[in-house]
């Protein structure tokens, strides 16, 4: 049963992605990268606790990438000293709520448990 909602999610996953811009596709494969790399570096500076997007995940991460230099397409460091702009940000924000809603169907719980949002 697990095998077949996983394959299922993977279907719907790529359905998503093939239905997407160009440009779209780019954006969220960058965003997810640079995540994926960020993540281990966070663990091991105790930023975070481990790789479950929480309240405190979002603002760490927002915080490393508003602050960090802008990445060129090889993935090095950018020669400007330009900042991500505000229409960047939102769009990491919805690809970290996409890493969170994956997260969710992996396991159902983390609503209750590791809530995504504090008040």
């Amino acid at each position: 049963m697990l095998e077949k909602a996983q394959k299922m999610k993977d279907q719907i996953d790529s359905l998503v992605l093939a239905t997407r811009r160009t440009s779209g596709k780019r954006t969220e494969t960058s965003v997810v990268r640079i995540w994926k790399r960020w993540v281990p570096l966070a663990i091991e500076r105790g930023d975070i606790a481990d790789e479950i997007v929480d309240a405190h995940h979002m603002c760490q991460y927002l915080l490393y990438t508003a602050s960090r230099p802008q990445l060129g397409r090889s993935g090095a460091a950018a020669t400007s000293s330009d900042k991500l702009s505000a229409s960047t940000l939102k769009k990491t924000m919805t690809m970290l709520g996409r890493i969170r809603r994956c997260q969710y169907d992996d396991n159902p719980a983390l609503m209750q448990v590791r809530p995504a949002e504090s008040t």
